[in-house]
């Protein structure tokens, strides 16, 4: 039997809370694909069959886009928000695999609010990423040349800016970093976290004090860069450097070989680490 009303915590392609109240009721929507576990509203409000045949796969990838509202026995609800696309872009998935799944998984057709909503979510995140690199922080721009002058112009940002000097304070910890990398490559640290996120690539990364793409933000002020950003539409994509960064020891250690990673393991490490961070 289908869930007969409910209650949407916001309209699909907004955040500001108008249209919170609103009453959905499901039998008004037209069902193409009745074996499918997902009842998607207009406004982004999800509702998944707890007792379908694919429900773990279908739990999964809401986990992944959307928030969790309510999971009682039968029925659990999510929101789909531009705050949890931001989410499942910054772990990796596109803008077409997303709409791909969720048209696969859905009982009807996609209004064009939540098409949307996912489009435009999805295509404004990581064009800014925040690093941490070597205890420094960057605004990166590596994917997004042409936001590098747009940033430099904002006021907030241009009184963020790191001083010129502080570019040329650290070769003492890029040297250690370094050897700290290298160290760990000659055990092979590298190659089994590589296995276990999908990050082949390994070795040691761009400098971004020397990049063209880069922007050094003070500390003190990376609050307010990113509520800076976010309003200018360029929400950030935060990163950590982990591998370069000279201020934590490097362990020497890795799993046994009769040791194997869980699948839930191999799932956590794939969202944690990604591009060598």
């Amino acid at each position: 039997m289908a869930p007969k009303r409910g209650r949407s915590p916001a309209p699909a392609g907004g955040d500001d809370g108008e249209g919170s109240d609103q009453i959905i009721d499901l039998r008004d929507l037209e069902v193409s694909n009745p074996h499918a576990p997902l009842w998607v509203t207009p406004t982004g409000h999800v509702y998944l069959e707890s007792f379908s045949p694919v429900y773990k796969q279908a739990s999964d990838f809401l986990v992944a886009i959307a928030e969790p509202v309510c999971r009682p026995t039968y029925v659990h609800e999510y929101a789909i928000t531009e705050n949890s696309l931001c989410t499942a872009a910054s772990i990796g998935l596109n803008t077409d695999d997303i709409i791909s799944k969720l048209r696969q998984l859905s009982k009807m057709a996609l209004d064009d609010r939540v098409l949307h909503l996912v489009r435009t979510a999805t295509a404004k995140y990581g064009k800014v990423k925040l690093v941490l690199q070597k205890t420094r922080y960057f605004l990166d721009c590596a994917r997004s040349r042409d936001k590098v002058p747009l940033l430099l112009k904002d006021e907030i940002v241009r009184t963020a800016l790191a001083t010129g000097d502080a570019r040329a304070e650290d070769e003492d910890a890029t040297a250690t970093a370094a050897g700290q990398v290298g160290a760990a490559a000659e055990l092979g640290l590298y190659d089994e976290l590589a296995a276990a996120t999908g990050d082949a690539e390994g070795g040691v990364e761009e400098d971004l004090a020397s990049a063209d793409t880069s922007i050094e933000i003070q500390p003190e002020h990376v609050s307010e860069v990113k509520k800076r950003c976010r309003e200018l539409g360029m929400p950030v994509l935060e990163e950590y450097s982990h591998r370069v960064d000279p201020s934590i020891p490097s362990l020497s250690m890795g799993l046994r070989g009769t040791q194997r990673l869980r699948n839930y393991q191999e799932k956590a490490l794939q969202r944690m680490f990604g591009n060598g961070r």
